[in-house]
């Protein structure tokens, strides 16, 4: 991972951020509840085919659907095998999430027809990984070989030529924060929280993306979109 400088100050601020979105996402799991939980994920990967290492039989890895993507699933495995690391630092717990997302990194099968599977939904479950692996005091990052890729993936956009607009860029902004908090990066999280507080406006001429001058929501054209796209640009608004 390429070395940042940062000042101590900046280090704690983003350090704090991080313990932040890692509380959000154990919420009020319990260990016994999580461990329950990633039992059986950990006992069904498969760990002794070496061209399927870090796998599961059960999923469709050539799969491209556009929506119920099935390489997706293998990821939310991954998040809650997490979540147990993050509450229990075991491991052998991190060894297989390795395995995981080495395998799901270095697969160049089943790329979804979905362009928001790819640029969306994988770096922020990828991020949401990192979160919960980095936030427990027993992690160290050569534990972790894919780290590094694994980062790579939620820094996939530029944000100076990012053409993404409201709550498409809010998520990929939010993918942004995770990797600038696993890379203790203050230069991304200035650029993230600057680019965050320029949406923060009403569009004053028709045909532009977001709040609109009647309190409405567009996304996608001039099309309302209040409860649902502009829930979602709210909400990464102010979480």
């Amino acid at each position: 991972m390429s070395s940042i400088t940062t000042s101590s100050s900046s280090i704690d601020h983003i350090e704090i951020i991080k313990k932040r979105l890692c509380k959000q996402l154990l919420g009020n799991l319990k260990t016994d509840q999580s461990l329950k939980m990633s039992h059986p994920i950990i006992e069904s990967m498969n760990t002794t085919d070496p061209q399927k290492c870090g796998s599961w039989p059960d999923i469709d890895y050539h799969d491209t659907s556009r929506t119920h993507w099935q390489p997706a699933k293998h990821l939310i495995r991954l998040a809650t095998m997490s979540r147990t690391y993050a509450l229990t630092g075991s491991f052998n717990e991190l060894l297989q999430i390795n395995l995981g997302l080495e395998y799901f990194l270095n697969s160049a099968e089943g790329t979804c027809q979905n362009w928001w599977y790819n640029y969306i939904y994988t770096p922020r479950i990828i991020g949401d990984i990192l979160i919960l692996i980095t936030s427990n005091c027993n992690f160290k990052e050569e534990l972790l070989p894919s780290l590094q890729a694994a980062v790579k993936v939620c820094t996939n956009v530029n944000l100076k030529t990012i053409n993404y607009t409201s709550a498409n860029l809010m998520d990929s902004i939010s993918n942004l924060i995770k990797a600038a908090c696993v890379m203790k990066s203050k230069d991304l999280m200035l650029a993230c929280t600057s680019k965050i507080f320029s949406e923060i406006k009403v569009e004053e001429h028709l045909n532009r993306e977001g709040i609109q001058v009647d309190d409405s929501f567009h996304q996608h054209g001039s099309q309302q979109a209040i409860l649902s796209y502009g829930l979602v640009h709210s909400n990464l608004l102010t979480s």
